[in-house]
């Protein structure tokens, strides 16, 4: 868990200094998608302790996905 939220942090950070570098003025925008989608690839990673992900399948638990699926 720590390794995860360290790697999530380091990733928001580094599109934040991306964005202010660049004047890009969509930067909060950036990092709170980011966020959103590094939390998302978490949730479907951690669904076994034996199986990865590719094992498992994206579609096999549409719960993760919401209405959209």
């Amino acid at each position: 868990m720590l390794w995860v939220g360290l790697l999530n942090r380091r990733l928001c950070l580094l599109v934040q200094a991306w964005a202010l570098t660049s004047d890009n003025a969509h930067g909060q925008t950036m990092v709170f998608t980011v966020l959103t989608l590094s939390q998302m690839a978490h949730v479907l990673a951690i669904r076994s302790e034996r199986d990865s992900l590719f094992t498992l399948g994206l579609r096999s638990n549409l719960a993760c996905w919401g209405p959209c699926c």
